[in-house]
């Protein structure tokens, strides 16, 4: 290596060190797009080899990805067993899959943790293995433009959402700026451009109320556990949507 190119590797990394996590990641998804498909596409299989191996062939009933849990939280000790029980699922034919490992987030010295975490998220996406994911608001706002969720209103009937909302759990709508033709782009008033119009969409259903979710202590180590917000999404890859509606069945009933 020349003396030129460690020169230009010491200033991408001082540059580097002075962004902060959402910044990195677009810094490398511009100068390291196509290594970075390579690497999720590569890990995609690798997780679906070792999941297949691991429980053979059973199909899976649901792929849940919680976001940010405690390190405590062990899915296996209430919430894979009530789910099993509460849909009557025989453990001998499919299985239930949530993962619990991923944390996104700006914490000191939680860099690298975010940076894979964001690569394992995308991994399990391209190879079709998330079918909903429970994370804090600030996990949901950060993937705001990606096209990870699926509207509620497209598997859930009016009624079923009123009857959420009458319970106290919210739609979770959020601004989500969208670019507008050119068509559009003068005003018929004075002729000004427009820079863009905001569009409501919603991203899921706010589950904070729930007293099942919070008996489970999955957030009990954040210390914004009582003001955090927790947002249930259906994933925009999910191929098991009536199981996805039972666990949030579950999550709105269950005391």
């Amino acid at each position: 290596m020349t003396e030129v190119e460690k020169e230009i590797r010491k200033e991408q990394k001082e540059h580097l060190k002075r962004m902060n996590p959402r910044e990195k990641t677009a810094y490398l998804w511009t100068y390291y797009k196509w290594y970075l498909i390579g690497f999720i596409c590569i890990l995609g299989l690798i997780l679906f080899l070792i999941r297949d191996i691991s429980y053979g062939s059973k199909p899976s009933y649901l792929n849940v990805i919680v976001m940010n849990a405690s390190p405590d939280f062990d899915p296996k000790e209430a919430l894979i067993p009530d789910l099993t029980e509460y849909a009557g699922i025989d453990p001998k034919e499919s299985r239930i899959n949530i993962d619990t490992s991923m944390y996104i987030g700006n914490s000191p010295g939680a860099a690298q943790i975010t940076m894979g975490s964001e690569q394992k998220l995308l991994a399990l996406y391209a190879a079709g293995e998330a079918d909903v994911l429970i994370a804090p608001e600030s996990v949901i706002e950060h993937y705001l433009q990606a096209g990870l969720f699926m509207d509620p209103s497209a598997v859930l009937s009016p009624e079923a959402l009123k009857k959420l909302q009458a319970k106290g759990f919210e739609p979770y709508l959020r601004l989500k700026s969208e670019p507008i033709s050119e068509e559009t782009a003068v005003s018929d008033h004075g002729n000004e451009e427009k820079a863009g119009e905001e569009e409501t969409v919603c991203l899921g259903i706010d589950v904070s109320n729930s007293r099942y979710l919070k008996s489970l202590g999955i957030y009990n180590d954040s210390n914004e556990a009582e003001d955090m917000s927790i947002i249930f999404v259906f994933s925009a890859v999910s191929k098991n949507i009536k199981s996805s509606i039972n666990l949030l069945n579950m999550l709105v009933s269950k005391q």
